[in-house]
């Protein structure tokens, strides 16, 4: 836990306490070896603005609840624990955390990522007010895994502050901006719709209904650490099970249906985003020798887009010969692995 206390964190406060200028929300969930961490980064931010701090745990089984509590007993103005007596699942928790929230604007961040510049939340607000009609803003980050920091700059997207729109982020194959960038005016906590508690992921949708009426603002500027393969994250647990991967990415593509009905004219863009995710399945399918659901998959990719890269190209032209396919990617992966 950091040695710093309330008021030497407030000291640099040009207006009252009580007018919060930026809430920092944070869910949690079983995330006992990062939690400390990812506060402790919040706590070392140098702002003239009041902000506060939410942290929402989603009924840890581990010691994450008790590591927060320790937080708020020592920040008890600055740190508040919203979490809830039964199990919300991710976007519940988001909803929840944000429900909280008195800040004009949103800064969000997973309980396994965190922040690295002390200047963040100074540097994208005054972004944000210097462009008042942006209600969205990110920036790249640094990926960390197995507590190796990749330096390389990661979801980088230039030297310039940039505007990107809803084709950008339904045009990225895979996540178009890192969570842990987010802040967003709290406007958009009023649109975001009912059916995203159900929905299998929230960054996407939280970046699609951030963007949709005025675009999102990109600020070059490394902020975050992006931590890969975390216990209990989404991606880690997606990608251990076939069946669990299959679920969900058919779940994605059922709910971005859904979205798709409030972005008139973007159709082409979510037909494409969606025969990505049907090449996806197409190509973790003929992995695993499911060549049934290769065929399957393959078919209902090319139904959106038929000419999405490379590997769809290729997947038509040999479709007939699947185990071919299948050798042809183990090799691929074993040649890179050997690099």
């Amino acid at each position: 836990m950091i040695e710093i206390n309330d008021e030497q964190i407030k000291k640099n406060w040009i207006t009252s306490i009580h007018e919060i200028k930026v809430s920092i929300c944070c869910i949690t969930y079983n995330q006992e070896l990062y939690i400390s961490e990812t506060i402790d980064s919040f706590l070392k931010q140098k702002t003239n603005f009041p902000f506060e701090i939410l942290v929402s745990d989603d009924c840890s089984s581990d010691a994450t609840k008790e590591i927060i509590e320790q937080y708020v007993r020592k920040f008890p103005s600055i740190i508040k624990s919203v979490g809830v007596d039964e199990n919300l699942g991710a976007n519940g928790n988001i909803l929840n955390v944000f429900s909280h929230a008195k800040g004009n604007y949103i800064a969000f961040c997973e309980g396994d990522d965190y922040w690295v510049d002390d200047n963040k939340l100074q540097v994208q607000l005054e972004a944000m007010e210097s462009n008042p009609h942006i209600k969205f803003s990110f920036h790249p980050c640094y990926l960390l895994n197995d507590n190796i920091l990749n330096e390389s700059r990661s979801f980088y997207k230039g030297p310039n502050p940039t505007v990107f729109h809803i084709k950008d982020v339904l045009n990225s194959l895979n996540q178009f901006a890192p969570t842990a960038s987010y802040m967003f005016h709290r406007s958009l906590i009023d649109n975001i719709p009912d059916w995203f508690i159900n929905a299998p992921v929230g960054d996407l949708f939280l970046e699609l209904y951030g963007m949709k009426s005025s675009g999102g603002l990109y600020i070059p500027d490394i902020n975050s650490v992006y931590r890969l393969a975390s216990l209990g994250s989404w991606s880690t647990e997606t990608q251990k099970e076939t069946t669990t991967h299959k679920n969900r990415h058919l779940k994605l593509i059922e709910f971005l249906s859904f979205a798709q009905n409030d972005f008139p004219g973007y159709d082409k863009a979510f037909s494409r985003k969606k025969a990505y995710i049907y090449l996806s399945l197409a190509t973790r399918a003929v992995k695993v020798g499911n060549y049934r659901d290769f065929y399957e998959y393959l078919k209902a990719a090319n139904g959106h887009n038929e000419q999405l890269d490379f590997r769809h190209k290729f997947f038509n032209y040999m479709h007939k010969f699947p185990l071919a396919i299948r050798l042809f990617i183990k090799m691929k992966n074993k040649f890179s692995h050997n690099k």
